[in-house]
Formats: C-alpha cells, structure tokens, sequence
C-alpha cells in the first residue's frame, strides 16, 4: 500500500522548498549553527577567475516517506549556507544530526541520527561550469534521475520539463545560484519507492570583477540538442576508428559519439565526451564504482589501481571498474580546462569480451585542432 507521504505531488514539495530558501520556515526544526571545516587547499578546484569558482552539492537519497519528512530541515540548511572570502562553506544543521569529515570524495557528510535505515546528506565542492550553467545543471540532474531509474531529459525544453513537475526550483542572486532538486522514482536493488533531495550551489571567484559578479542565467542554451538531431557519428574534435562489431547509437545529449556492441549475454555502451572542468578524477572513478556496486577507492589506491596510457598524444588515466554483475572501462584525458571521457559500461562478461576492442579504439584516437 502506498503511504500518504509518497502520495504528496512533487509539486508541493517543490513548493515548499520555495517558501524555505525565499521566506524561512516557521517550522522550529531545532537548528544549530554549524561551521564547516576549512577545506584544505589542496583539494580546492583550480580555476581561472572568469569561470565559476566551483559548485557545491547537497544530496539526500533514501526511502520517499523518510526522505520527505526531511524537506524543511534540508532546505534550511541550504538557505543558511554563508561562504567566507576563500570559499569557506558555513552553515547551519539540526539538531541531533552528526557531521563528519569525508569520506573521499566527499566533503563532509551529514548523518541523520535516529533513522532506520540511516539517512545522510553529503557534501562536495566540484569545479563549477564556465559558462553553460543550463549544461551543468542539467548533467546533473540527469545523472540523479537515472540514479532513481528515470530516464534523462534530451529535449531543448527540459527545464520547462523540470519545473513543471516539481523536480527543479532555481533562485538566482548577486552573490550565488542555487538549484534545489526534488527527484521521485525507484531505489536500485528493488528497494522500493525513493527520492533525492539536492542542491547546486555555483558561486562566482572570489577576486571576480562587477561583470563577473552577476548570477548565470539559466537557459537550456544551444547545447541541449534534442535526441532526434543528434548526429551518432559526429566527430568534433576527433578522429577515431571504430571496431566493426560496434553501431552508432544516438546516446545522450552530453554525448560526441556512442556505440553499442551487442553479445548474446548483452550489450556493452560506448560514450564519448568532453565536459567543462569534468570534475576530480577520484570523485568520477568513485561514482563509476558506485554504479558497479564496488567499494569507493583512495587516492593512494586509485594510484595502485589504475593505468597511464596515450590517448591522441595526450596523457590518459585508464580505470577498471569490474563489479559483480556490471563493468565500466574508463579513460580521462585532461584537456586544458576541460576533460575527455571515453567510457564502456555493460554486463560483466560482454565487457571481458570487448576489452581489447575498446583499448584499439583508444589507441586509435586522434585529437583535431579545436
């Protein structure tokens, strides 16, 4: 039987955490100020001033009904979010929550003590997007929705899409943006009924100047293509050959070039992209292990665990994720500010089967002037 709580529309959630970032909450919801840890220069994003300092991300998954009780608490935390000079987060928390440092990737995390099963929100810092925020925010969201076994949006009206069914409350100011994400669908491991709760936080350089000070408008933009016109083989800023055993599919939008290749036990999907900033490296080898059902690494383990091979010339990291039922191969290329991600995701033995065809299709890739 569906519960009451999984019943209420996203609308109304989406209402909500409105009312808390806009107006506070009347709720008293036992708040206590909370000053986060400064973050080690080291792990800070390295970017140039003219592009977003970096962006923060607060999320909660769990059970629908456990998750929702927790609306005003998390929007509260989120609307009481204050940044020194350097990007020093500070923010509030609830009472009776525990904070804790890590683990890596991760910032921080915040344990909800007393729920069964145990509900956390986590906290990370990423490189922000240079200029298409509607881009960021959109792989984002995507990457969420699949988490919860939504398909992703690929029309040039997601966000229209988005805020119309109550997944996605966007509040631009003069110092910051925030995206407050409201996401229902199903938990892996037929876990039943779930949700995320999440929100985006993009702040500008801190030595931004009164042009670089202004919000990022928020716009589909001209790189959300709808799936229809996306051209399978396209090739913008490379060349590669392709096994023969592999069909162009017309993937994502965030993709440059997708395959498939098909076995009996399966099909193995082949991606290529290049992202703006495109994250840390452990922070997307960890969420490929995730996906796989595998243990997150360090970054010492990370070291032990993964390969450097040429891609175009360029030096590449090559990770394996092997899981119990799924494996992704993986390889990064850093391309000044940006990354090149070339990645193979299926079932375990279609994957085995295919290893060698993927390594000749990176050896094979050539970078053309951008």
């Amino acid at each position: 039987m569906v519960s009451p709580l999984w019943q209420m529309s996203t609308g109304i959630v989406a209402a909500v955490l409105l009312c808390c970032l806009q107006q506070g909450c009347s709720q008293d919801d036992g708040i206590r100020e909370y000053t986060v840890e400064k973050i080690p220069s080291t792990a800070k994003p390295q970017l140039q001033s003219a592009s977003l300092q970096s962006a923060w991300f607060f999320k909660l998954t769990g059970p629908a009904d456990d998750v929702l009780e927790q609306v005003v608490a998390f929007s509260r935390i989120v609307k009481s979010l204050q940044f020194d000079r350097d990007g020093t987060p500070h923010y509030d928390v609830p009472e009776g929550w525990s904070v804790t440092s890590g683990p890596a990737p991760r910032y921080q995390t915040l344990k909800i003590n007393g729920t069964e099963p145990p509900l956390e929100v986590t906290v990370s810092a990423l490189p922000g997007p240079e200029s298409d925020f509607g881009g960021y925010l959109l792989s984002n969201l995507n990457r969420w929705r699949e988490q919860l076994g939504k398909e992703p949006y690929d029309s040039s009206d997601w966000l229209e899409q988005s805020r119309s069914n109550g997944e996605l409350v966007v509040i631009p100011t003069d110092s910051q943006i925030v995206a407050m994400v409201n996401l229902t669908g199903e938990l892996p491991e037929e876990k039943g009924p779930g949700r995320i709760l999440g929100a985006v936080v993009l702040l500008p350089p801190a030595d931004n100047s009164a042009e670089t000070t202004q919000s990022p408008s928020v716009t589909p933009g001209p790189s959300v293509t709808p799936r229809s016109a996306i051209t399978p083989e396209v090739k913008p800023g490379l060349d590669y050959q392709k096994p023969e055993n592999w069909s162009p599919t017309t993937g994502n939008t965030m993709r440059l070039a997708s395959f498939e290749a098909k076995h009996e036990g399966g099909t193995a999907d082949v991606s290529v992209s290049r992202l703006s900033g495109g994250g840390e490296t452990l922070a997307n080898v960890n969420r490929w292990r995730e996906q796989v059902k595998l243990d997150e690494l360090s970054e010492e383990d990370l070291n032990a665990d993964s390969a450097k091979l040429k891609i175009g010339g360029q030096e590449a990291i090559y990770v394996k994720a092997v899981g119990p039922e799924q494996t992704i191969l993986a390889a990064i290329v850093p391309d000044g500010k940006n990354k090149w991600f070339f990645k193979m995701q299926g079932p375990k033995d279609v994957v085995a089967q295919e290893t060698e065809n993927f390594e000749a299709f990176l050896k094979s890739v050539k970078f053309e002037d951008q």
